[in-house]
């Protein structure tokens, strides 16, 4: 190890310890890049002079005015909800928890092997308003079985969310793997994009929950191939020179919206 990387690691050692000093775990707020010390230091240095000014001040307001309006944390999500996981943090609070945490202790929601095709409904507008008391919701597609998005709400709760005073997060069901997906036969991003995982299956490649639903049919596979072909000729060759790369089996991921089939014949299934 060279002298320069020597005074690096020492640094950070050096900035580590000054956190330990004040009590403070740094590990719920910061993205560490052992790699890369050196950009790890400038974090943990700009959120140590940030700790110890608002430990003098204590006020936003003056944190504002003196040019330091954001708490450097990580993740960085909007001025409201870093200020307030920051001062959960000086705390000693958690700073994220499942979402099942945040229910009150006396609601219990139906476990899904009890929830029906007939009493879906009902479940799901129960939990929803349960979810909408402590500021989440859900934004899934039109047309989905209510007993699968029950299934997906029920499975949400053992998701960690970062916490915000006032809630403020919206479940899209949507983690960019389309065969997996049980809003896939819905989606317009889904039903337009070919995986490896289809050409496997022979078919639209579909989750097992939607078994008792929807099925897909054989010819399903050469019209996602087709899209697949339109996509490449619309994208074009790669840019060598830039290393772009055109991604058109997720095309769309970033632009959902609310897209209803008209007829269940364009449905490719």
């Amino acid at each position: 190890m060279n002298q320069a990387d020597l005074d690096v690691f020492r640094d950070n050692i050096r900035l580590k310890k000054a956190f330990l000093k004040l009590n403070l775990d740094i590990v719920p707020v910061m993205e560490f890049m052992p790699y890369h010390l050196d950009i790890e230091n400038r974090r943990l240095a700009a959120l140590l002079a940030f700790v110890e000014k608002y430990q003098e001040c204590q006020s936003r307001k003056i944190m504002e005015l003196i040019g330091k309006p954001f708490p450097p944390i990580f993740p960085g999500i909007s001025p409201e909800s870093d200020w307030h996981r920051f001062k959960l943090w000086l705390d000693g609070a958690p700073v994220r928890e499942k979402l099942r945490t945040l229910l009150p202790e006396n609601f219990q929601p139906i476990p899904p092997n009890q929830v029906t095709d007939a009493n879906a409904e009902k479940a799901l507008g129960v939990l929803n308003e349960a979810l909408e008391e402590i500021g989440y919701g859900f934004d899934l597609w039109r047309g989905i079985p209510p007993k699968v998005m029950y299934q997906y709400l029920w499975d949400s709760l053992e998701e960690v969310f970062e916490l915000d005073e006032e809630g403020g997060w919206v479940l899209d069901g949507c983690n960019g793997y389309c065969p997996d997906c049980f809003q896939r036969p819905w989606c317009e991003t889904g039903t337009t994009s070919h995986w490896p995982e289809d050409e496997k299956a022979g078919k639209m490649n579909l989750p097992d929950i939607l078994s008792p639903y929807v099925s897909a049919s054989p010819n399903s596979l050469d019209i996602l191939r087709r899209y697949k072909e339109e996509d490449f000729e619309d994208m074009g060759d790669r840019d060598q020179d830039s290393g772009y790369v055109p991604d058109p089996l997720n095309r769309g991921l970033y632009e959902r919206q609310n897209y209803n089939w008209e007829d269940e014949g364009d449905l490719p299934f």
